[in-house]
């Protein structure tokens, strides 16, 4: 498998993969909690990969503890620069169209 490729293919997915667990968790579940299903979220969660492929353990272990760095290092920057935390605007409901 090539591993490489698939590690690479993974971090584009991480930004956008914390911000939607954030909106959806918020203050809910804890940050270790928040971290645990980001990775599953992006196939990384090692137990299940290493128990698929045993014979990559080591290669699955690293790219998960990458990974993991990367998911820490983009909630410290989305919490300096106050996003996603910001409420979204709430859309102005329907008017009713006028015959």
């Amino acid at each position: 498998m090539n591993w490489l490729s698939l590690f690479l293919s993974a971090l584009h997915l991480v930004p956008g993969v914390v911000a939607g667990i954030e909106n959806i968790h918020g203050s809910a579940k804890s940050g270790a909690d928040k971290k645990t299903l980001a990775l599953q979220s992006l196939g990384l969660a090692s137990g299940a990969a290493a128990a698929a492929a045993p014979q990559d353990a080591t290669i699955i272990n690293a790219a998960t503890s990458a990974v993991g760095e990367v998911i820490d290092s983009t909630v410290d920057l989305f919490n300096a620069v106050g996003w996603p935390h910001q409420a979204a605007p709430t859309p102005a409901p329907p008017t009713p169209a006028k015959s």
